[in-house]
């Protein structure tokens, strides 16, 4: 009975592992190891909002040119035009057992746009609010240091003025 447990619990899993991102000649590839032969029927570059659950994902390059068992597969990532850091991006794989297929679902991962290259979405950095928001930061320096140049020259004059009335 442990035995069936074990067998049912590591087939039920995703065989998916982390993916690896790779750059050569200003193209970007994203390997994807499995952690089992898995029997490919096609797979799929996915994109979705920041906020994205797994059904919210939508296609945006499918392919079938990597089919067969297999213990990764390299997905070029040329079909997302649009590289941007506010979107989710997923590889979703699906694999046949038998006459029926299931789908499995890589990490998300998105383009740091700073550093110019794919990472995984759980170790983006985002930049500290006083980057992100720096405009704003620098705006209200420069009001509260020309305040108080004002305020010192102010009382610089109203001290100056004091000491001529006498």
């Amino acid at each position: 009975m442990k035995f069936i447990l074990c067998l049912s619990l590591i087939y039920c899993s995703s065989p998916l592992q982390t993916p690896i991102f790779k750059k050569k000649n200003n193209k970007f590839t994203a390997e994807l190891p499995f952690s089992r032969g898995v029997d490919v029927k096609s797979y799929e570059i996915m994109v979705g909002s920041l906020s994205a659950k797994e059904t919210d994902f939508t296609t945006l390059d499918k392919k079938r040119d990597q089919h067969g068992i297999r213990e990764s597969i390299k997905v070029r990532l040329d079909a997302i035009k649009n590289k941007d850091d506010s979107h989710l991006y997923a590889i979703s794989v699906e694999e046949l057992i038998g006459k029926k297929s299931k789908k499995w679902y890589s990490e998300t991962f998105r383009f740091d746009s700073r550093k110019k290259q794919w990472v995984l979405s759980r170790t983006y950095e985002e930049d500290p609010w006083y980057i992100k928001h720096k405009m704003y930061v620098i705006g209200a320096s420069s009001v509260c240091a020309v305040g108080l140049v004002g305020f010192i020259l102010a009382s610089y004059l109203k001290k100056k003025n004091e000491e001529s009335d006498l």
